[in-house]
């Protein structure tokens, strides 16, 4: 979910972004209308909050010693036990399967259970940023990156003044020097001796 426009949009508003991030970026496929992705999502939907069933089910009755190969493997037998047919969305679910809204419904006995175990300042669920929260952050990385910006102007201010004062000092040692030149050739050396 985009912290910043979070739920406060339509849902009709929300499928013609989807439609048009869909077709925008759909390559060779067919262009789909709004409410082809609608069907298309209620079945993708259906499918995976069913399979998400077989997998937690799999889960409870694993054994010692099963990695979660196994789990899958006995989430797929559960699956074509009841359906008959395979399971065809498994990269839908794994993209969903950790997602708040696809969370276990059991969690609050868990958190219950769970409670008089806890330690102090530990949690296990992490709640998402609000929409506000997530303004406040985009405004503090602008503000920083604004002073930032102010903070680099200032240097090559600096910078530019030490290398015009760099020059001047330059030219000025250049000018002794060449006072000093001068001067020895235009001394009398007539009056010098050869040493």
């Amino acid at each position: 979910m985009d912290p910043i426009v979070g739920d406060c949009q339509s849902r009709d508003y929300f499928w013609l972004i989807v439609t048009k991030y869909y077709n925008n970026f759909c390559g060779n496929l067919q262009e789909r209308k709004l409410n082809q992705m609608k069907s298309r999502w209620q079945k993708i939907n259906v499918g995976v909050q069913k399979f998400k069933g077989h997998y937690k089910q799999a889960v409870d009755l694993k054994k010692n010693g099963y990695t979660k190969n196994d789990v899958m493997i006995h989430a797929y037998a559960i699956w074509k036990k009841d359906k008959g047919s395979n399971f065809t969305s498994e990269h839908a679910w794994r993209l969903l399967k950790d997602k708040p809204k696809w969370g276990s419904k059991n969690l609050w006995r868990k958190k219950k259970n769970e409670g008089r175990r806890r330690k102090k300042g530990k949690s296990c669920d992490t709640r998402p940023m609000g929409q506000k929260a997530a303004k406040r952050k985009i405004k503090r990385k602008e503000a920083a990156m604004s002073s930032s910006i102010v903070d680099l102007s200032i240097m090559k201010v600096a910078i530019n003044e030490k290398i015009v004062v760099n020059k001047r000092i330059a030219e000025a040692k250049e000018t002794e020097n060449i006072a000093v030149l001068y001067e020895i050739l235009v001394k009398n050396t007539s009056t010098m001796s050869e040493e």
